[in-house]
């Protein structure tokens, strides 16, 4: 995982207004076990919830690679592993920065919000807690998890935290209570371990995607993706080993009676494992066209380039655009 602080300061905007809409939630509900992790014994079909459901009264705790039902979300953490700091952020002394990677699928009908930053926890075998720290989550780089999911849409990604370099024991807890689910705890053990997801998770849908081309109406808003280049950097702007830049051209219109303000924050690429890119500022510097950034009038539009860095073995890329910042029902256009 390479760092991406060239994104930090949007995504801190980004998961700011995020935490607000994650805000407004409800009442818990119960997690259950869905299917164990292969590494724990053959089982791995459904189970039955009457035997899975958590005991109110001794919280269940989950493992590694166990598909956990909680609210409309299926999750699975994937396991964690200890990150490297690099030059512009380092553990303090005695701490060592570690990532957990988790994978998420919204079963719901409707739009669902999901922030590793304000949803995860840490604990280790001396009841010491953790929150998210930014520095560790800046040192994972990119596919960080946070995002909007549409229905039967999978997210993958990374959290970061510091912890002591003797902290062992790790349980990681998931708070639901943010959008009306509850809480769910892993066992992360002592040692880092990880696994890649099943092919497929209970509650996947195929994504509706529209074609580079083609207008699309959301709310108000009408948005085409003109195209997609791959720009090589210049001298000063180069992509990142591994990596590669990708330029969308879009044009929006406002169709309403009011004002709509854009901003780059409310797209991002998803790729086909779930990983998801925001705007990458390097990337975006090579634009040979303007911004769609500001105040969009009604009955006006604008065109602009917004510049993201992915991996060169990224497929099936979509390039998403949430009318509502974030909260909203974000639509995706397929990128060549």
């Amino acid at each position: 995982m390479k760092p991406h602080y060239r994104s930090w300061p949007v995504m801190g905007i980004a998961v700011g207004v995020l935490m607000m809409v994650l805000a407004c939630g409800g009442g818990a509900a119960t997690p259950s076990l869905v299917a164990t992790s292969p590494a724990q014994g053959e089982q791995s079909a459904p189970v039955s919830q009457t035997t899975a459901v958590a005991d109110a009264a001794q919280p269940q705790v989950f493992n590694i690679g166990d598909v956990i039902s909680i609210d409309s979300l299926n999750l699975i953490v994937l396991g964690w592993q200890v990150v490297e700091g690099n030059s512009f952020v380092q553990p303090d002394p005695g701490q060592r920065f570690i990532a957990v990677e988790m994978v998420v699928v919204n079963q719901g009908d409707s739009p669902k919000s999901v922030s590793g930053l304000w949803q995860l926890s840490l604990k280790d075998a001396e009841f010491r807690k953790y929150t998210p720290d930014f520095s560790a989550t800046a040192a994972i780089g990119d596919r960080q998890l946070g995002g909007v999911l549409v229905p039967g849409e999978r997210l993958r990604g990374w959290t970061g935290f510091s912890i002591p370099e003797d902290a062992h024991g790790l349980t990681l807890t998931f708070d639901g209570n943010l959008f009306s689910g509850g809480t769910v705890s892993v066992a992360l053990g002592d040692d880092p371990v990880r696994q890649e997801p099943p092919a497929t998770i209970p509650g996947e849908q195929p994504i509706t995607a529209f074609n580079v081309g083609e207008s699309v109406q959301v709310g108000d808003l009408v948005i085409t993706v003109n195209e997609v280049t791959s720009p090589s950097g210049d001298r000063f702007n180069q992509p990142d080993d591994g990596y590669r830049f990708v330029l969308v051209d879009v044009t929006i219109e406002n169709r309403g009676a009011r004002s709509r303000f854009l901003s780059s924050i409310q797209t991002w690429i998803k790729d086909a494992q779930g990983y998801r890119y925001t705007g990458d500022i390097t990337a975006t510097s090579l634009a040979t066209g303007g911004r769609i950034d500001g105040e969009l009038p009604a009955a006006q539009t604008v065109r602009g380039q917004i510049g993201f860095e992915v991996p060169v073995d990224a497929s099936e890329l979509r390039f998403v655009f949430d009318p509502d910042v974030i909260g909203g029902a974000p639509v995706s256009i397929r990128l060549p």
